[in-house]
């Protein structure tokens, strides 16, 4: 088989999906008690208070956004991806800097050819899913992540 051809495709699942986007929402909750900790003047941390929940509301609006248009992705050697839009138009795509493949779980950061970056967290099984198991095998190579 040529390396052109070898090529796995991952479908993300929705649970995994809720719980990124679950412990976004945490942190900021968890940012902005911290943030009313500081010991600055009131202004100042209501300042830091509201520029701390924009950045972590758009982080996750951006991130709800792409979860909601992307179905599937289709990774190749060295590192290139077809993404599986909703409405089964496909857009290409790259594995971005800070990807992690373990066993049974991987971090995926995927950034489209728009420039737009997200991160998905995805699951398998080496022993009974093929697509788990080349996906591992493309990550093994440096230039893939």
């Amino acid at each position: 088989m040529s390396s052109a051809s070898y090529s796995a495709s991952i479908q993300p699942d929705i649970r995994l999906r809720a719980i990124v986007l679950g412990s976004g929402a945490l942190l900021g909750i968890t940012g902005v008690l911290i943030t009313c900790q500081l010991p600055v003047t009131a202004p100042w941390r209501w300042l830091a208070v509201l520029l701390w929940l924009g950045f972590g509301l758009a982080e996750c609006l951006r991130t709800l956004v792409s979860y909601r248009e992307r179905h599937r992705y289709i990774l190749y050697a060295g590192g290139a991806m077809d993404i599986i839009m909703r409405d089964g138009t496909r857009a290409t795509g790259s594995l971005a800097a800070g990807s992690l493949v373990l066993p049974t779980i991987a971090w995926l950061c995927v950034r489209a050819s728009s420039g737009r970056c997200c991160g998905e967290l995805v699951r398998g099984n080496a022993h009974s899913n093929e697509d788990w198991r080349r996906l591992q095998v493309i990550c093994r190579h440096p230039t893939a992540c």
